[in-house]
């Protein structure tokens, strides 16, 4: 069994790496919510989310610009 996981593991760090590397090469990152998922994540008019999961999504693409080192990565929102 702990070779099957450790398969796994390494299967998905290159998903993960081929994931980031497009991010890095188009300069865009997309995300998606529900927009009706209180208190998850919901609209607060016609184009602003908010939430706990649209918080922790900010946080996230956050994180990749300081990976990436573009702090200018676009983040595309999809409902």
């Amino acid at each position: 069994m702990p070779l099957i996981a450790g398969g796994l593991s390494v299967a998905a760090a290159g998903v993960h790496a081929e994931t980031l590397e497009k991010v890095a090469a188009t300069g865009r990152i997309t995300v998606a919510y529900r927009e009706a998922a209180v208190p998850f994540s919901y609209l607060l008019g016609p184009h602003k989310a908010v939430g706990f999961s649209v918080d922790l999504t900010e946080a996230i693409v956050d994180d990749v610009r300081s990976r990436l080192k573009q702090p200018g990565l676009k983040s595309n929102t999809s409902q």
